[in-house]
């Protein structure tokens, strides 16, 4: 088994480490990709299996509403 080294008490994270996870701008357009119909053309052109995906949940779930339970 390899050994592992585990630091129980680590010193204060450097600030410009942290500071390059933030990444806001990324997160802004992962947001506009999914929840605008610019978004809604991209998965239509380059995420076909997502979209197909997404189209079926929504028509199982209307077979389930409209749908007697017999």
């Amino acid at each position: 088994m390899a050994k592992v080294k585990v630091n129980f008490n680590p010193g204060p994270i450097d600030r410009s480490i942290i500071k390059k996870h933030k990444d806001f701008g990324k997160f802004i357009h992962n947001y506009q990709k999914y929840y605008s119909s610019r978004g809604i053309r991209y998965m239509f052109r380059y995420e076909r299996k997502k979209l197909v995906f997404i189209v079926l949940i929504l028509i199982f779930l209307l077979l389930m509403l409209f749908t007697d339970g017999k």
